[in-house]
């Protein structure tokens, strides 16, 4: 039996991220992250393989080698405010 590293087994949210991989394929899904880890965290660990979640829910394990960017989706999209809105119409 593999022993459970009781840091890594804190509850995890998903993050939605967009992941861009050394072949250019590019998929939409999710990472865990705890509540005070960051993408960078995840990425830099000591691990070689991380969890993702694509957008159907089917959990992959992936190569972190093979990663090329990790974009979270909420910093892919253009942020548009109300004062940029009115600025472009004036």
């Amino acid at each position: 039996m593999i022993p459970i590293d009781e840091k890594k087994a804190l509850l995890k949210d998903n993050t939605e991220v967009e992941v861009k991989f050394v072949d250019g394929t590019v998929l939409r899904g999710f990472l865990y992250l705890s509540s005070t880890e960051r993408i960078v965290d995840v990425l830099n660990d000591e691990r070689d393989y991380i969890p993702f979640q694509d957008t159907t829910h089917n959990v992959q394990i992936v190569n972190k080698r093979t990663i090329i960017r990790v974009t979270p989706i909420d910093q892919a999209k253009p942020r548009v405010t109300i004062r940029d809105k009115i600025r472009r119409t004036s």
